[in-house]
């Protein structure tokens, strides 16, 4: 989370323990009453009408949320 009012948040993602994304200077919230109680994830697959010829999967695994040194 970000400090309330100010562009310091940032969110770090690993794709198979090893470094894929980073993004700073965000800002989530103004006021110091808001946190995170729940994450939703949406995944698309497609595009224009073509629909995957067999099953597929994807697994989600080892989420964390914790405040750690900044990057």
């Amino acid at each position: 989370m970000n400090t309330p009012g100010k562009s310091n948040g940032w969110v770090r993602g690993f794709i198979d323990r090893k470094p894929a994304a980073l993004r700073k200077n965000l800002r989530f919230r103004d006021v110091d009453s808001l946190a995170i109680d729940q994450l939703m994830l949406a995944v698309f697959l497609g595009g224009s009408g073509n629909r995957p010829k067999e099953d597929g999967f994807i697994l989600f695994d080892d989420f964390v949320v914790f405040q750690g040194p900044k990057p």
